[in-house]
């Protein structure tokens, strides 16, 4: 499990943004100026003569920093290097334009100016060699296979110089069969897999994500995983603290930039909604942690801090969740309430509202409270009546956030109405829990309807007289459903929700075949009584004569 650590310090230069206001507040952190951090490293620039001008990188803040006090006493003028820069500019150049492959198998040299592929070697040795024969050489030259690069080659006579660096370092040959794997195969539903077995579909990453880490623990034991799927709330609920306050900036599109921001809670900021941006999360975790434990006050935050110091950027990040609750809270304790509800209760007040009134509350709020501890009302007055001591035995009840997995429906989604594919003549149809209630020319009558079929309990035999108290007949499109076969006649079919093809019956007469149709479409598909509609559709038609 991650633990989230506090004691921080850093000395960040910050700019925070105000979206009610007109402008952006910048902060700038003179102690820090004409020192910037770029990636892993911190750079001295200064514009000068309108250009911007990089003097050195530096691997720390505390050098960076006396470098550029050392160019201000020199007005900016190049400083001579000191034995130990000379020796760091060497260390730096020994294994320039030389890199490890994807595969970490093999040293990969590139040519000085354009980074031109050369080749690809195996050991340092030889690539080292290779680049200081050729790497100046702009006429084509031989494939390093043709060389020889092992007689009379000074670093293997010698040795090496310097230590080979972290990026030159073959990586340990590691298999991921024993970690599992996570497959997406739509964008709710993300497979856990070991080896060749499925352990379970789930709809959201972070939820594949613990699935799998869980079940590392327990050595792929597929019995567990009912089990760990009911302890999931826990960890989404830790999940979703751990990235309080932290957000995606998305650009005008609505699409993530790739930074982060720190929302600033709008008590501390007068209402104003202010945040401050990152390119990596690390950093946005370490200082919204800092915020917190000081109230949110970003001004001590400026010289406070120290990147190197960082527990972050040494921890495996959980996944940032993808339904991420804005502002959530942190789960609030009521002991004061409760002991002022039980000196209440011992005066000798009885009526629940009355002690409601007497506590600046209402009976729902007081409900409320005693839910926290997983108690009701008579049971906590029995207690307090008791004489024992409410503390040892009330218990602050477990709270976590229980994610809504389902499907996201639309904000607007209400009333069951629903589009009716590409139809044009009645394009709004209303279904609720798999019963059809027909299909409507115009929304507001769609509405009209589902109204009145509330008032009723959603009771379909009451249909027909509600459409026509709205004034809506419905159409039944006279070509669907029935079919003519090879031999003149007729017969019904459709398919069910699990697209499997029903029979309704084979008709002499496309009549006969249509009033069926119609009839089952009124009544849900009922085949059990197909031949009802039958004899009616047979007695209407002769009724008319046909």
């Amino acid at each position: 499990m991650y633990h989230n650590t506090m004691n921080v310090q850093r000395k960040p230069s910050i700019t925070i943004k105000t979206y009610r206001g007109t402008g952006v507040i910048s902060m700038t952190n003179h102690i820090r100026k004409y020192v910037h951090k770029q990636g892993k490293k911190w750079c001295v620039q200064k514009h000068i003569n309108g250009k911007l001008r990089t003097f050195r990188r530096f691997s720390n803040l505390d050098d960076a920093l006396d470098y550029r006090d050392r160019l201000v006493e020199n007005n900016w003028e190049p400083l001579p290097l000191t034995d130990e820069e000379i020796e760091e500019e060497n260390k730096a150049k020994y294994f320039k334009y030389i890199y490890l492959n994807r595969l970490g198998r093999a040293y990969v040299i590139l040519r000085k100016g354009d980074s031109k592929y050369l080749g690809t070697v195996k050991t340092i040795e030889e690539a080292l060699y290779y680049r200081d024969l050729y790497n100046d050489c702009q006429v084509p030259v031989p494939k390093p296979d043709e060389v020889d690069l092992i007689t009379d080659n000074p670093y293997l006579i010698e040795g090496l110089r310097y230590p080979l660096p972290d990026k030159l370092v073959k990586p340990v040959n590691t298999s991921k069969y024993g970690k599992g794997s996570i497959f997406q195969r739509s964008k709710s539903s993300y497979r856990v897999e070991h080896g060749s077995t499925l352990y379970g579909s789930c709809r959201t990453y972070e939820q594949a994500y613990y699935l799998r880490m869980e079940l590392q623990k327990c050595d792929w034991d597929k019995s567990q995983v009912d089990r760990i799927l009911a302890d999931y709330p826990k960890w989404y609920t830790w999940l979703l603290f751990f990235y309080q306050y932290i957000s995606k900036v998305k650009d005008k599109d609505g699409e993530w930039n790739g930074k982060y921001k720190v929302v600033i809670p709008l008590e501390y900021n007068d209402g104003k909604l202010e945040y401050m941006t990152y390119s990596r999360i690390e950093d946005a975790l370490y200082e919204r942690d800092y915020l917190k434990e000081h109230d949110w006050d970003y001004e001590s935050l400026v010289y406070c801090l120290d990147d190197r110091e960082n527990p972050y950027y040494d921890m495996e990040l959980p996944p940032y969740p993808q339904r991420k609750i804005k502002r959530i809270r942190e789960f609030k304790t009521y002991t004061e309430e409760i002991n002022r509800l039980r000196d209440v209760i011992l005066e000798g007040m009885d009526n629940q509202e009355d002690i409601a009134i007497r506590l600046g509350t209402n009976p729902v709020s007081l409900h409320n409270w005693l839910m926290k501890y997983d108690t009701n009302w008579k049971d906590f007055k029995r207690l307090v009546e008791s004489g024992e001591d409410i503390w040892s035995v009330l218990e602050l009840k477990e709270q976590y956030f229980i994610p809504d997995l389902s499907p996201s429906m639309p904000s607007n989604y209400e009333g069951y109405v629903q589009h009716n594919g590409n139809s044009k003549r009645s394009p709004y149809r209303i279904q609720r829990k798999g019963v059809y209630y027909g299909c409507y020319q115009d929304k507001k009558t769609a509405e009209r309807v589902v109204k009145e079929l509330r008032k009723v309990d959603w009771d379909k035999s009451y249909l027909p007289m509600i459409q026509e108290k709205v004034g809506h007949k419905e159409f039944l499109n006279t070509k669907r459903w029935v079919y003519e076969n090879n031999k003149g006649g007729y017969y019904i079919r459709k398919n069910d929700k699990n697209r499997k093809m029903l029979y309704y019956g084979y008709y002499k007469d496309k009549e006969v075949a249509e009033i069926v149709r119609d009839l089952l479409v009124e009544n849900d598909w009922d085949k059990s009584r197909l031949d009802e509609f039958r004899r009616i559709a047979e007695d209407k038609l002769g009724a008319v004569g046909k």
